[in-house]
């Protein structure tokens, strides 16, 4: 690969991570342009495509993610788990109150975070579903539910345990590679995801009325159990997607 290209791909990574809305993603974009630039000999400093990489705060919205008419646990637990990975919060609406049409879980956050969050939650809950269906043949839906919430609870633990992961490795990384310039670049994004937050905070005390949620009814344990011990079966990657 010639130092053109090789200029243009880091160039491209470092726009990625200047311009992505998902911490982790930026990070590791970020994290990827270092060790790419460390190959081949090349200083941070050195590349200039010319584009700031400042980024801004689009306005919050909220979206329902899942309509139901019922509380649902654990696709609670499971989609707070994701929306977080991506600056998002969650809140329900049940049909007490409101409209048939507009019960289900909503999320607020940026519109690309909502997008990412979506389709996540539709991906991971499907593979959720499915295994407690299994898990209940002989079992009783009761013990398909406890492994719901157990698997939902985990994948949002490990979630939230890779996204701090991945931040953490990308300021080591860059500070190894480039120092002060390198680490200020992943503070940069870190100051942005702060932004977000509270950005996704004002929606919420200017637009929504959140009560606190309902307390966890009991779940059978040796299902709850089963269902964290498959969630750490379930493989994520680099942009918090099933691989």
């Amino acid at each position: 690969m010639d130092n053109a290209k090789i200029q243009a791909k880091i160039s491209k990574l470092l726009r990625l991570a200047g311009n992505n809305p998902s911490d982790s993603e930026s990070a590791a974009a970020y994290q990827a342009a270092c060790d790419l630039a460390a190959k081949y000999g090349l200083g941070l400093d050195d590349i200039n495509d010319g584009e700031e990489t400042t980024r801004t705060v689009d306005d919050i919205k909220d979206r329902r993610i899942y309509a139901t008419q019922k509380r649902c646990l654990w696709r609670m637990a499971l989609l707070t788990g994701i929306a977080r990975s991506r600056q998002c919060k969650v809140f329900t609406r049940t049909s007490r109150g409101w409209r048939k049409d507009q019960a289900g879980i909503y999320a607020y956050g940026q519109p690309e975070d909502l997008n990412a969050v979506e389709y996540l939650f539709n991906m991971i809950s499907n593979e959720v579903d499915r295994r407690g269906t299994q898990y209940a043949k002989g079992r009783g839906q009761s013990a398909g539910r406890s492994y719901r919430y157990g698997m939902a609870s985990e994948i949002a633990t490990r979630l939230k345990e890779t996204t701090e992961r991945v931040l953490n490795e990308a300021r080591q990384t860059a500070y190894a590679q480039n120092g002060e310039t390198g680490l200020a670049r992943v503070n940069q994004v870190a100051l942005y995801v702060e932004e977000v937050k509270s950005a996704v905070e004002r929606y919420e005390k200017q637009t929504l009325r959140i009560r606190p949620a309902p307390k966890v009814k009991s779940v059978t344990s040796d299902a709850y159990t089963a269902g964290r011990v498959a969630g750490r079966t379930v493989q994520l990657n680099s942009n918090l997607a099933l691989s």
